[in-house]
């Protein structure tokens, strides 16, 4: 008897769990679903919101920095302002330089 075949199964894409702990990598917004956690991994190219009251993740992967922007926009997701200027430039270079 032989085995079945089986297909390989990837680990779904996501942010890097060091990317999750650094404080300069995540930024609070809102969106008509309520508040949200907004990250995004240079490492693995991803970006994801963290819906809090509905402690849901939507992740968009692969996906440059530029077009994850864009697609905030097109869902109303909106970053805390006084912050924003801050986490775009942690997350555009990355955390060895962002310090």
């Amino acid at each position: 008897m032989t085995a079945p075949n089986r297909m390989p199964v990837r680990a779904p894409a996501a942010p890097d769990p060091e990317t999750l702990t650094r404080g300069d990598a995540v930024i609070s917004g809102t969106s008509s679903a309520g508040p949200v956690l907004v990250v995004y991994c240079t490492r693995n190219h991803c970006g994801g919101v963290y819906f809090v009251e509905q402690e849901l993740w939507a992740m968009y992967c692969p996906m440059p920095l530029a077009e994850f922007l864009r697609t905030l926009e097109r869902r109303r997701i909106v970053v805390d302002p006084d912050a924003r200027e801050n986490w775009l430039l942690a997350v555009s270079t990355g955390p060895e330089k962002a310090n």
